[in-house]
């Protein structure tokens, strides 16, 4: 399932919903960025419920350089972009 999820939310095809924020905090800047879609092909019918799968992007760049993160999730209620960063932003 996570590589169905990734490869769904890398296409940008295939997305609706996109957000992102720019920030610097503590000497280090941040982008973070949503990405969600509604496309379910290839993924389980075992996980009834499903609406929508995000893809959080996470890159940081610090003095000793830069890392990039991603983390996907599953959701039965559909929403925007925004609304799912501020709900895993604050978790």
């Amino acid at each position: 399932m996570y590589d169905r999820i990734k490869a769904i939310t890398s296409d940008s095809n295939q997305i609706h919903s996109i957000y992102s924020q720019l920030e610097l905090n503590k000497g280090r800047l941040e982008i973070r960025e949503v990405y969600v879609s509604k496309n379910l092909t290839g993924i389980s019918q075992e996980w009834k419920g499903i609406k929508e799968v995000i893809k959080v992007k996470r890159n940081t760049k610090r003095n000793n350089g830069v890392s990039e993160e991603e983390a996907f999730f599953i959701s039965s209620k559909p929403s925007h972009a925004l609304t799912y960063f501020d709900g895993i932003r604050s978790h």
